[in-house]
């Protein structure tokens, strides 16, 4: 038997952080369209089980366009059932009618019981209020395939939303199906069972780079779990180095070449090495340049200005002082003083800082 364990998808986020209105809108809507075609996918392998663990609103009070679409695909899905379980972002009010496939929980123990042939499988959650609750024991049979769903961080002490992975060994859980993380993890709880975080659908930010998807299982004799990216978009990362570049125009360029072609998929672009060259809007001069290959870009500057300090270190001047005073602070990492440095004489030439 098939399942999906999902979590994150946060269904109406602002998604006004380094976006523009217009790029902000499409995106909620395209986040909206991953959801969609995920239960497409999952009907068309015939996966008669979802789990989502977690924060599948992105307020405890969603926005109508974002609830009405879930209750539409639930009702128009009546043949899978939904299991979910609520997270930090949607506790309160996320939900006002019932469907006889959606299946919800509480803060206490829950259990829905599913015919897997050989063995039955167990889908059993509760949701995190932060008094300890998900520590009791879930009163989980060792000849069951049990999956477990919670939603919160991964810590070895307690917090809020914290969850101390270690004390869910020996409950006899095969698979702990996380929500909170929005990056695909996994690793062992003890010697029966992995704990998994999905991560999110789709990246709604720009940290929040690389594969987004989903993970799914098949429970037979046991439980096997495989990360499935989502088709579509997803916000690439990429890091370029200007060092040796002798003007603007040759970083531009350089940059411009390692960007590549034009892509449907946002771009997060940090720009680094060292530059002999100075430059007031760099981001802006590199944003100009390459914002027609994205949809949406974010660029960040963290190049340093390059200074032969042998012509510093002997100068009488204050410049001079300011810059032996540095080199000569044994607390300082050299990536440290490098800063300071080009930051300190940038100041002291009353230039404006990038």
């Amino acid at each position: 038997m098939k399942l999906i364990h999902c979590a994150d998808i946060h269904l109406g986020s602002a998604l006004t952080s380094k976006l523009s209105k217009e790029s902000s809108a499409k995106r909620k809507a395209e986040l909206r369209g991953a959801f969609k075609k995920l239960v497409d996918e999952a009907s068309a392998m015939d996966v008669k089980n979802i789990l989502i663990s977690g924060d599948l609103f992105d307020d405890d009070d969603p926005k109508t366009t974002d609830r009405d679409m879930f209750y539409k695909v639930v009702e128009d899905n009546a043949d899978i059932d939904f299991y979910y379980l609520r997270g930090n972002h949607d506790i309160e009010k996320t939900l006002d009618v019932s469907y006889d496939n959606l299946k919800l929980f509480g803060n206490e123990w829950t259990k829905y019981y599913i015919d897997g042939g050989q063995h039955r499988i167990v889908i059993c959650g509760i949701e995190n209020d932060g008094k300890g609750n998900i520590y009791s024991d879930p009163g989980l049979d060792k000849n069951d395939l049990n999956i477990v769903m919670l939603h919160g961080q991964a810590a070895d002490s307690d917090g809020p939303n914290n969850i101390i992975l270690k004390r869910f060994a020996g409950k006899n859980i095969d698979y702990l199906a996380l929500g909170h993380v929005h990056s695909y993890s996994e690793g062992k709880l003890d010697d029966r069972g992995i704990y998994c975080y999905s991560g999110c659908l789709y990246g709604r930010g720009f940290d929040e780079t690389g594969p987004k998807g989903y993970v799914l299982l098949d429970a037979s004799e046991k439980i096997e779990s495989e990360f499935r990216i989502r088709p579509g978009k997803m916000i690439e990362e990429l890091i370029v180095d200007i060092t040796g570049t002798k003007n603007i125009y040759e970083a531009r360029k350089k940059i411009s070449e390692e960007t590549g072609e034009r892509s449907d998929n946002p771009l997060s672009l940090t720009v680094t090495g060292e530059r002999e060259f100075d430059i007031e809007s760099l981001t802006d001069e590199i944003r100009d340049e390459i914002a027609s290959k994205r949809d949406s870009l974010h660029v960040s500057d963290a190049t340093r200005r390059k200074y032969d300090l042998k012509d510093y270190v002997k100068n009488t001047s204050l410049t001079g002082e300011f810059v032996r005073t540095v080199l000569a602070d044994k607390e300082l990492t050299d990536d440290e003083k490098s800063k300071i440095i080009e930051y300190g004489i940038a100041a002291l030439k009353k230039e404006k800082l990038n």
